[in-house]
């Protein structure tokens, strides 16, 4: 996909990108409108490598059909002073991608993703991967597992101070032609440093503690953005390392089921699921943080 289309979107930032010792509270996530214009993916390849520099730039791999690359500075467009203009993604193949990025506090002093560099399956607004992968699917309607395998690590990545995860980013909306934001999100947090969920129990209430859904367990956190007009469950790994191997089907069965309390209803459509890096602070103004994807797979 060489064309990306963005325009009126509502952005938002999907964690507290607090560190623990820090703040209060874990509800300091904001809601942004922004306006951009269209704009053509300048995509380069050298060496075998393909770079994305743009803020909302794309890149759809010809050999990789079913998901596309995006570099998605999207703080920058609210003028964010924190964001890394000059971040930029790079891919090589599926198993071999990431990001480079110096983001520091910027115009929030406890809060603010400042990027989501990542992989795309399905639809983000107006984009689509190529292959649409049975998306959007009613979530009655799934048999799959969707087994997946990621190995994520950051390089550089500034030392105490740095703020990020490396996350699974998975949509659903009541809508199956919802070109806007979702309402429900699901993360799954495999590696983290002192970044906090969105939370609307209170700094550190965990909405399930110690949650085993296959072979790993996960504290699992119940947030909302927007007044509620978005809802979002963030799963995080205990002990993460950014190593994972399993099914993403467990995590929707779990928020669609008894165990959350039916949180959202099987009606609503499974419109994506996404993998990558929420970047609040990393890096250093001599060298950026490398974000690094080393293994990655997601059957469809």
């Amino acid at each position: 996909m060489k064309n990306v289309f963005v325009a009126l979107a509502t952005f938002m930032t999907m964690a507290s990108c607090s560190q623990d010792a820090a703040v209060p509270t874990e509800v300091a996530a904001q809601t942004e409108t922004i306006v951009s214009k269209s704009l053509k993916s300048k995509a380069v390849t050298q060496n075998g490598t393909t770079t994305i520099t743009e803020d909302y730039g794309t890149y759809q791999d010809p050999n990789y059909q079913w998901a596309y690359i995006q570099n998605n500075i999207w703080s920058a467009s609210i003028g964010d002073t924190g964001a890394d203009r000059g971040q930029f993604i790079w891919y090589k193949n599926i198993n071999s991608w990431g990001v480079q990025a110096y983001t520091t506090t910027g115009i929030f002093s406890y809060s603010g993703v400042k990027s989501y560099p990542s992989l795309v399956y399905g639809r983000h607004y107006n984009n689509v991967s190529q292959n649409k992968n049975g998306f959007p699917i009613k979530i009655s309607a799934i048999t799959k597992s969707y087994a997946a395998e990621w190995n994520a690590a950051v390089l550089d990545d500034g030392g105490s101070g740095a703020v990020y995860n490396a996350s699974y980013d998975i949509w659903f909306d009541p809508s199956n032609t919802n070109t806007g934001t979702n309402k429900y999100e699901i993360m799954i947090w495999t590696l983290r440093k002192n970044q906090n969920p969105i939370n609307d129990l209170g700094f550190g209430v965990k909405f399930k503690a110690n949650q085993k859904i296959g072979n790993y367990n996960f504290d699992v956190y119940k947030g909302s953005l927007d007044n509620g007009k978005q809802q979002v469950l963030t799963f995080i790994l205990i002990n993460g390392n950014g190593n994972f191997n399993g099914n993403i089907k467990p995590f929707i069965d779990f928020a669609s089921g008894s165990l959350s309390n039916n949180w959202m209803a099987k009606t609503n459509y499974l419109t994506s699921i996404q993998a990558g890096f929420e970047i609040c602070t990393a890096g250093t103004k001599t060298k950026k943080a490398n974000f690094v994807t080393s293994k990655f797979s997601l059957a469809l």
